[in-house]
């Protein structure tokens, strides 16, 4: 039953018009922001950690703005999967920064393009499809019911997506050998401690557990590397990509000094938007001292 009302809700979502999508996510997420709630508190926990010289009142003006922002984002990934991606790519802008994409393709090495969970990232694959072949990883979700949507919504643009295990790291390898594009979101929190897995380095100037992953392949392929997103521009204008590159040290051999600088790299992409980030993600659950700031919650 509780697969049935979901698949329900994500097919009238991707049916209502974007402008009605938008109004109910300014909605929802204002109401979230005034009634105590988890997706409140984490986020207020996460920007006070990250943002601690913003006054009382800015930090909550932030937080108010990416509860809407967030539920949005939700609201709108069913007309994304299930939408026309012809439509969809005339809704986003490029400004300048795409030419970043093609300077690095011309280098050979492929490209390996971190988006971290900013404005509504499923937007941009399309327009990374149009520049080469994309493979991308990706975690299974909590409800399995989405997962077949999900991927099915992003595999019609033509990219390959994987999933984060033995098979799905080979085919990565495989693409980037191949001069092709892959698409990784960076600011997950991994499942494995081991050091192998994850290690623990500064993001906003706190501890946060981080991926190796991504390092060990960019120094492995020495492949170049971006971050960039789609953000929502205001006033039902549509969205507009843009990309950065990576900061130096991203290719280190040593571990941490590369997810070091891949967290300065979610940052970067971060600072310009930040109400559109997912600030109600558990990001610093696991801490070197064992103490879960958002222990309070739960």
């Amino acid at each position: 039953m509780k697969a049935k009302i979901i698949l329900a809700v994500v097919w009238l979502l991707s049916r209502l018009p974007l402008s009605i999508i938008r109004f109910m996510g300014l909605l929802i997420g204002t109401i979230l922001y005034y009634v105590p709630n988890s997706q409140r508190q984490i986020g207020a926990i996460n920007l006070q950690l990250c943002y601690p010289a913003l006054s009382l009142k800015n930090r909550n003006q932030l937080l108010k703005k990416a509860l809407q922002n967030s539920i949005t984002t939700l609201m709108e990934f069913p007309k994304v999967w299930l939408g026309d991606t012809v439509k969809w790519r005339k809704k986003i802008k490029h400004d300048s920064s795409t030419q970043l994409i093609d300077d690095k393709l011309a280098l050979g090495k492929g490209l390996i393009v971190a988006v971290p969970h900013l404005g509504n990232w499923e937007t941009g694959i399309d327009l990374l499809m149009q520049k080469a072949p994309v493979t991308g990883l990706y975690r299974p979700p909590r409800q399995q019911v989405l997962e077949k949507i999900m991927t099915q919504g992003r595999n019609k643009t033509g990219a390959n997506f994987v999933p984060t295990n033995q098979s799905g790291i080979k085919q990565i390898f495989q693409a980037l050998r191949r001069g092709e594009i892959i698409i990784i979101l960076p600011d997950q929190q991994p499942k494995k401690k081991e050091k192998s897995a994850a290690l623990f380095a500064p993001f906003f100037n706190h501890p946060a557990l981080t991926m190796t992953l991504l390092s060990r392949i960019a120094n492995k392929t020495k492949a170049p590397m971006v971050f960039g997103t789609v953000r929502r521009l205001p006033f039902l204008k549509g969205y507009e990509s843009y990309w950065l590159d990576a900061p130096k040290g991203v290719h280190s051999s040593d571990l941490l000094t590369s997810v070091t600088a891949i967290n300065k790299g979610i940052e970067q992409t971060i600072l310009p938007y930040p109400e559109q980030y997912l600030w109600t993600y558990k990001r610093f659950e696991a801490q070197p001292d064992g103490k879960n700031p958002y222990k309070r919650n739960d």
